[in-house]
């Protein structure tokens, strides 16, 4: 340390007197020049010549924290975790993104806003089915088979006299107060509708009349062709009766609040 103190004692010595030579104006120009470059040389050696400073004064150094909260040398963190210089913060991980992009590990953008589900087709209608333990039949007619041309527009053609068919049907629900038949084709239109059969009927009979009350006379649409066509009757059990002034308009919402129960019997007609 004293040798350092005697090495600046002298350059500061040299200054002194180059500056007292300028201020005298004793001195040519060119020799303040060959002066100047003389004791920049002196200063360079001093400070060649000047010792390194020992291992563990360079290792504690270098430990230390920088001024103004910046990262040691070495790559050391700040002392007391203080951020990097210029205030930046590093970003944790599942932050959201600049943009509301996700953040790497999956998080949703910034707002909470989950990505929309994938589309899905919508599944086909199903066939009509019966609801709880009720059962529809008929005599001349399975489920899903070709109805008689007596009771379809084909028998019309053959001169017949086209009537409704027989139906039967057992399992209705406890509270049954009346029962509904109606027939209804593919395009979901009706072809025939009674409503107010008494709780106490477990049938209808062939070309019925009288029973309940007639919403929509029996008939054999035509279905706009030759083919082969479906229809379908569904029975239901009611809690009590449909008030009067039902049409077909209106029949599906007069039935919902009193159904307790369903059940459908599906045939095909042919049409030539």
């Amino acid at each position: 340390m004293n040798k350092r103190l005697s090495f600046l004692w002298v350059v500061i010595g040299i200054l002194a007197v180059l500056a007292l030579l300028v201020m005298a104006g004793g001195c040519a120009s060119n020799a303040t020049v060959t002066t100047t470059a003389t004791a920049t040389k002196v200063v360079a050696t001093v400070t060649t010549t000047m010792p390194s400073p020992s291992p563990s004064i360079t290792t504690s150094a270098a430990a230390a924290p920088a001024p103004g909260g910046a990262p040691a040398a070495g790559g050391a963190p700040p002392a007391g975790g203080a951020p990097p210089a210029g205030g930046a913060q590093p970003k944790p991980s599942g932050a959201p993104a600049p943009g509301g992009a996700p953040a790497p590990g999956g998080a949703p953008p910034a707002g909470g806003a989950a990505p929309p589900p994938a589309a899905t087709s919508a599944a086909p209608a199903a066939p009509a089915a019966s609801s709880g333990s009720m059962k529809l039949t008929s005599s001349v007619v399975k489920e899903g088979g070709d109805m008689p041309d007596k009771y379809t527009r084909g028998g019309a053609k053959a001169g017949l006299t086209t009537v409704s068919p027989p139906i039967a049907w057992t399992g209705a629900p406890a509270g049954t107060k009346g029962f509904a038949i109606v027939g209804t084709t593919t395009s979901n239109t009706f072809f025939w509708a009674i409503v107010n059969i008494p709780g106490t009927a477990t049938s209808l009979a062939e070309a019925v009349t009288g029973v309940g009350v007639e919403v929509h006379k029996f008939e054999t649409p035509s279905e706009g062709g030759p083919g082969t066509f479906g229809k379908t009757l569904t029975l239901y059990a009611l809690s009590g009766d449909v008030p009067a002034g039902a049409t077909d308009a209106t029949l599906a919402a007069a039935l919902k609040p009193l159904t307790l129960g369903t059940a459908v019997l599906n045939y095909n007609i042919t049409v030539n």
